[in-house]
């Protein structure tokens, strides 16, 4: 085992990525399969070497803004970040999974969809369609990778099941 290798902390899902000594560094996180490249990650020097991570900082332009995680000091900061958005999604009622990275999703808001922004589809035999505005979605916000997903409300999924209920069979 090559005692030289630094082990890979995935940004987006925190996973451990050990390399195959053969192949070399993955480029992408094989458990989310977030691009591990620089422009997506930044590499953090683990140790009880103060001076050397001085050295590193001064050593980059001042004037540039820094990655988010880089200005966190050690792990105290992404503990806390870990543990405000654990207690939110706690405290919610529906926590969907990402569909990018896994990881339980943040409730954010609602969008309200209003008027002529939205043209509702007619299914063959159908004289007008099953979801129709004024309706809401409910947006969700990854912590991990930052995607977010829209769900229909559930007044408005309530809506589009009474629809299909009381559609007449052909």
């Amino acid at each position: 085992m090559d005692t030289n290798h630094q082990p890979t902390i995935c940004p987006w899902c925190q996973s451990e990525i050990v390399w195959d000594p053969e192949i070399g560094p993955e480029d992408e996180c094989p458990y989310c399969f977030n691009e591990l490249k620089d422009y997506r990650s930044i590499t953090l020097t683990l140790g009880d070497d103060e001076d050397e991570a001085g050295e590193e900082e001064a050593a980059g332009p001042a004037d540039e803004e820094a990655p988010i995680w880089e200005d966190w000091e050690e792990d105290t900061a992404r503990d806390l970040y870990a543990e405000n958005v654990e207690s939110c999604i706690d405290r919610q009622e529906e926590a969907p999974e990402c569909s990018h990275c896994r990881e339980l999703m943040l409730y954010s808001g609602v969008y309200t969809v209003t008027g002529p922004q939205f043209t509702p589809a007619l299914p063959a035999g159908w004289t007008s369609g099953f979801l129709s505005a004024p309706f809401q979605m409910n947006i969700y916000l990854c912590p991990s990778c930052f995607k977010t997903e829209m769900f229909l409300s559930e007044s408005d999924r309530l809506s589009v099941i009474k629809a299909f209920r009381e559609k007449e069979s052909d």
